[in-house]
């Protein structure tokens, strides 16, 4: 049979392999046999690195393994895999498969290391730090507001593109090689292919798993510190003037007499409203604004009253300051209101101490995926397709009708070989592709996600309570539209986490590092339910892949197609759901950021002259503080809760009948890959699970179930087949 046009004969894996300690994957090393088993190195797992790796294995020989005796067919073969070597350029064979797809994550991570070095490069030139912090920004407050946003937005975006990037170096690190396979099954043990899996672990070489470890211990900062490299401060007024005027007051139809208690706060209201400055905006939100408690967006309200004048002033009736220590509620109904809006600025900071945390990470996660380019040169069976190819190419003796594994207690797991069994078709669904405890564990991880956000929601409004000035706003005033006017992402002295019923609070002018951390927590348990849900979407959707194999003849999807195979640009999820699963998680980080955030908070009070300045008698609050947003947890718990019933409801959809599930499982994959002699090349081309007919035996009518290029036939419920 050929591989592509060439003799290449389907072989049996010898049982022991070799070991190359030239190279940098000690344990993956090709097998060293004689001529007689050249063409195992040609169809072992898709490529040859390198011819001298060929010439090796020729100079080399194994004991125990017979030779061809057609002589010409070797010398044939060997002319035939020169000239395939000589036709593969550097690029094809550094950059080609798995190493193109790393090649180009290692580009995006490339991308944003680029992005991130500017941007710390133009803050440390434009602007002054103190213990790493900047202030980039420093204005209008609903300004700051909106450059938060987009900022934080942006961080979510490249996190998500650098973890993404990173995730797919991750699965090939951890995914074995043949050799790692096959020593496995040697030993009845079996790894996972196309999912992650601790147990393959064990098996692979140190040096991938070196590289997986430092790729996973990289992603901790992304989780911890990204969201944090912008903060901002919120303005708080002290208090808040209060003024009840007649109508004559705004339009300047009547002179101003100013009462005996004025002063330059009234003045500069006067002056405000005589010059068209103050904003109408309502009795209705006027009132939000004196029962918000350190509200920071109007340092004045005027509410107009009808035929009404007080002591010698024909204008204005009464006034007064509310703030935190005084309450000012003059018993008057008015028909009207106006407002100042507040000359408080809001700061952005920029931190340079966790950017360049950051940026470190950065350079090991690209580093690493170089290093996984030009040094790891054996395959790994990342997908299905990967191990159903090197299977059919290098037939796995050890797997030779495998029927089940036993597991006693008290004693290791047996593999169960029959000879023949009767075929019993099933029909499943989707959630038979994870295992129970896969199910189990994930969902239950999930539902204290869930339990743990509505629990932080349920707490944040308890302090938003204890956070009420008595006297002021009392807790049964805290309704929908309190929780609303708290905003999203939005710093609210009043939605602050308190501990032993204090704030945590970091001076002014300090790093907020401690407080970052805690802010991020959740970051890092969000990433681990993804994972999680991931693997289950992976186990369902490989499972529904490997359905089709039974029914129609399939090309396989590898990582460094030959022959007919199909190649894949993703290892585990099809677009449609990995794209779907990243702008879910990308909304879900942002969402978290937006949920507890870290503040400083910068009080403001009126000056001498009527006009705002910083508060630095130490009264009230000052510094840094760990803020919440009860309305942005409300939308965490909802697409949480969207992100578990994604799988849920995908479980619910019907497999094809046929072949035999199998799940990630090595053992019961290579099981399935026996067809008869002869077929050394059925990895190329498409192919399909059945009864192989070439094999049936006319008298019984015992045949082989395999996966095969050639012709098969459905199996019968009730025969019995090998």
């Amino acid at each position: 049979m050929s591989t592509t046009v060439n003799n290449y004969q389907r072989v049996h894996s010898a049982p022991e392999h070799s070991r190359n300690t030239s190279g940098v994957e000690a344990d993956d090393a090709i097998e060293l046999r004689p001529a007689s088993d050249i063409e195992a190195e040609v169809v072992n797992a898709f490529d040859i690195e390198s011819f001298s790796d060929f010439s090796l294995s020729l100079k080399h020989p194994q004991k125990n393994i017979p030779d061809p005796s057609d002589t010409a067919q070797i010398r044939l073969l060997t002319s035939d895999v020169v000239r395939h070597e000589k036709k593969k350029t550097f690029f094809t064979r550094r950059f080609s498969g798995w190493r193109g797809g790393i090649c180009l994550n290692a580009t995006f991570a490339g991308v944003v290391f680029f992005i991130n070095t500017i941007i710390l490069i133009w803050a440390t030139v434009k602007f002054e730090f103190t213990d790493g912090l900047a202030v980039v920004f420093s204005g209008d407050c609903g300004k700051a507001e909106a450059l938060s946003l987009v900022a934080h937005l942006f961080i979510n975006i490249l996190s998500t593109v650098l973890l993404g990037a990173s995730s797919y170096a991750m699965q090939v690190a951890s995914s074995p090689s043949r050799a790692d396979i096959d020593r496995a099954h040697r030993e009845q043990k079996w790894l996972d292919i196309g999912v992650f899996s601790f147990r393959n672990f064990k098996w692979i070489s140190k040096y991938r798993l070196t590289a997986y470890s430092l790729l996973l211990l990289s992603s901790i900062p992304l989780h911890f510190l990204y969201n944090s490299v912008i903060s901002s401060s919120l303005a708080t007024l002290k208090e808040t003037a209060i003024l009840y005027v007649t109508p004559q007051y705004l339009n300047n139809t009547a002179e101003y007499t100013a009462p005996f208690w004025d002063d330059a706060v009234m003045v500069k209201v006067r002056t405000q409203a005589t010059q068209g400055q103050l904003k109408h905006i309502g009795i209705e939100e006027c009132n939000k604004i004196i029962t918000t408690i350190l509200q920071s967006k109007y340092e004045s309200v005027v509410f107009v009253q009808d035929s009404i004048s007080y002591g010698n002033s024909t204008t204005l009736i009464n006034a007064g300051y509310d703030g935190q220590d005084l309450e000012f509620s003059p018993m008057y109904k008015p028909s009207d209101c106006w407002a100042s809006p507040s000359t408080a600025k809001c700061e952005l900071f920029f931190n340079s101490t966790l950017m360049i945390c950051i940026i470190i990470a950065n350079i090991v996660k690209c580093a690493i995926m170089v290093i996984m380019v030009w040094r790891f040169t054996q395959p790994s069976l990342v997908t299905r397709g990967d191990a159903i190819a090197s299977f059919l190419a290098i037939d796995d003796s050890t797997t030779v009708g495998l029927r089940g594994i036993e597991k006693r207690r008290g004693s290791k797991a047996q593999w169960v070989f029959r000879e023949t069994m009767v075929y019993v078709p099933s029909q499943k669904r989707w959630y038979s592709a994870p295992s129970r405890l896969k199910w189990g564990f994930s969902i239950t991880v999930c539902i204290l996600f869930v339990a743990t956000a509505a629990g932080m929601l349920a707490l944040g409004l308890f302090d938003i309570g204890l956070n009420l000035n008595p006297g002021t706003v009392n807790a049964d005033k805290v309704t929908s539209w309190s929780i609303l006017s708290l905003g999203f992402n939005k710093p609210s002295l009043l939605a602050t986490i308190l501990i032993n019923g204090d704030p945590v609070i970091v001076p002014q002018g300090q790093n907020p590092f401690r407080l970052v951390l805690l802010a991020n927590t959740p970051q890092l348990v969000l990433s681990v339910g993804y994972l999680l849900i991931n693997n289950l979407l992976t186990d369902m959707l490989g499972a529904w892949e490997w359905s089709k194999i039974g029914q129609t003849k399939t090309k396989l999807r590898t990582t460094s197609p030959q022959g007919q195979q199909r190649s894949t640009y993703f290892l585990q999820l099809p677009y449609t759901y990995a794209v779907l699963l990243m702008v879910i998680m990308t909304a879900m980080h942002y969402l978290l950021s937006a949920s507890l955030f870290v503040v400083d908070i910068v009080t403001f009070k009126f000056g001498d002259n009527g006009y705002l300045i910083v508060d630095e008698s130490g009264d009230g609050v000052q510094g840094w503080l760990l803020n919440f947003s009860p309305l942005a947890i409300i939308f965490v718990l909802c697409v949480s809760i969207l992100l578990i019933a994604l799988p849920i409801i995908l479980s619910l959809f019907k497999l094809q009948p046929g072949i035999p599930m199998v799940g990630s499982s090595s053992a019961f994959i290579s099981a399935a890959c026996h067809p008869p002699p002869g077929e050394g090349d059925a990895g190329l081309l498409p192919v399909q699970w059945g009864v192989v007919n070439t094999t049936i035996d006319p008298k019984t009518g015992v045949g082989t179930c395999s996966i095969s290029s050639g012709e098969v036939s459905a199996p019968i419920e009730g025969q019995l087949y090998r």
